[in-house]
């Protein structure tokens, strides 16, 4: 008998822990598919995800710039003559605006800015950095943990426009001095009030006041390592690799020497010497500050590309070197022979008395303090603003061209030519011209002055007047 087999009763247990298990491990791959894919859309879209915090520090760091700029110029100035002579410091100890001070300021600690009244959008720090002339604003933004770096150079907005060449507090005539394309203005100047800032309760103006920190904040520098030094030790560099270990301050005079060597330096590195720094031969620097408690003298075909230097006694500018920049001296400069200053550069000097005028544990004292702040000889070019404040004048000899602004609180001889504007309280101090002069009195000279059309592209130094950005980074 043959017994057929019947299959409708149940399954056995192996082979449903079977099917279970299979389920499991495809339900396991599957899940680490779908994880791998969304981790890897989350790594492709995480840049753009970020975005947003990023933005919004850039944004913050834009922001301090701008509210930096307004706390700096505190006071707004009408477009009339009346201001624009309120705004000239060289017409007279009288003719800055009064201001209450500034809570930015120059060289100090960064700033905190809270910029929507909460921090729900983020801060910014802002700090101002003097770099010759003129100022750095640095914004930094932040906004959760994303930071954003705004910089922004901040100088003075020209004075005058393209049709006027001459601006004179003397209403005498200059003869032989030639105009073209342009003409000549003459704005008297009040009575000085010499009282200025010495009453009890009587404020020091803005400008005064940002000039003074601009020269401390170089003289702080100076004086925070030359008290503590010993007997002063001068350094010689006549390579490249000792020109870029150059340490940031020297003790003495600092010689660099590449009359044997091309030299090239290109950092932003900040030098100190507490002696004269003197570069001769084939040497190019970019970038570096130069801060110096004696005289400073760049000879031979010496390239200073975008450099800010500062000498408490005078620059020296001579043979073939050529110069870019911001500089500060305070005794001033004297610049020959085919030596050039150019790409709309600054060159300032705020005379002091030898007695006033801080001295460094190397640095050497100028036993004369000349007529002439600024003396430009020989066949020197220079595309510059040439400002020459607190008394000494400016001469410019009969080969000499200068193109941009040149001004002076004081007088003001051109025998050369002039392209821009030339701002003076008189013309003078052509003591040869002058001797040979037709009549008593009269003011004789050779030079010419021609227009500029371009003349609102150079900027004065940032305390001369209300402050506007002249350049812009961000990072």
């Amino acid at each position: 008998m043959r017994f057929r087999s019947d299959n409708s009763g149940p399954r056995p247990r192996l082979q449903q822990g079977s099917t279970l298990t299979i389920v499991l491990i495809f339900s396991a791959f599957a899940a680490i598919a779908v994880t791998g894919y969304i981790a890897a859309q989350y790594i492709i879209a995480r840049p753009a995800l970020m975005e947003p915090a990023s933005y919004q520090a850039l944004l913050n760091a834009r922001s301090g710039i701008w509210k930096g700029l307004a706390m700096l110029n505190d006071s707004a100035r009408a477009d009339s003559v009346e201001q624009t002579r309120r705004a000239d410091s060289l017409l007279g100890n009288d003719l800055f605006g009064d201001s209450t001070g500034d809570s930015l300021r120059i060289g100090g600690v960064p700033m905190i800015l809270d910029l929507c009244g909460s921090d729900q959008f983020g801060n910014c720090q802002v700090e101002a950095q003097s770099r010759g002339g003129s100022l750095i604003l640095v914004s930094t933004g932040i906004f959760r943990d994303k930071e954003r770096h705004v910089r922004a150079r901040l100088g003075c907005t020209p004075f005058t426009t393209p049709d006027t060449v001459l601006y004179l507090d003397s209403a005498a005539k200059p003869e032989g001095l030639k105009i073209f394309g342009g003409i000549s203005a003459h704005l008297p100047v009040p009575a000085l009030d010499t009282t200025r800032g010495k009453k009890p309760g009587k404020p020091v103006s803005r400008q005064e006041k940002e000039l003074k920190e601009l020269i401390a904040s170089y003289e702080s520098k100076l004086d925070s390592m030359s008290d503590s030094l010993g007997p002063p030790v001068s350094r010689t560099v006549q390579t490249n690799a000792d020109l870029a270990e150059l340490p940031e301050l020297t003790e003495g005079d600092l010689f660099i020497d590449g009359s044997l060597h091309d030299l090239r330096l290109s950092s932003d590195k900040t030098i100190r010497v507490l002696g004269d720094l003197q570069v001769t031969g084939d040497v190019v620097v970019e970038k570096a500050t130069f801060i110096v408690a004696g005289e400073i003298r760049l000879l031979d075909r010496t390239l200073f590309k975008n450099v800010s230097l500062f000498s408490r006694l005078r620059i020296i500018i001579s043979d073939e070197a050529v110069f870019s920049g911001d500089a500060v001296s305070l005794s001033g400069y004297f610049i020959y022979r085919a030596a050039q200053v150019i790409d709309k550069s600054t060159l300032l000097t705020v005379r002091q008395s030898p007695k006033s005028r801080k001295q460094g544990s190397v640095a050497k004292s100028d036993s004369a303090t000349p007529a002439v702040s600024i003396e430009l000889a020989e066949k020197a070019k220079l595309d510059a603003c040439i400002i020459s404040l607190k008394g000494g004048g400016i001469r410019i000899g009969k080969d000499v061209s200068v193109r941009g602004i040149v001004w002076s609180d004081t007088n003001v001889c051109n025998n050369g030519m002039i392209e821009g504007v030339l701002k003076a309280r008189t013309l003078g101090g052509c003591t040869v011209e002058q001797a040979g002069a037709p009549t008593p009195g009269t003011i004789l000279m050779n030079g010419t002055i021609r227009q500029l059309e371009n003349i609102d592209e150079y900027h004065l130094p940032f305390f001369m007047g209300d402050k506007d950005i002249v350049e812009w980074w961000e990072d």
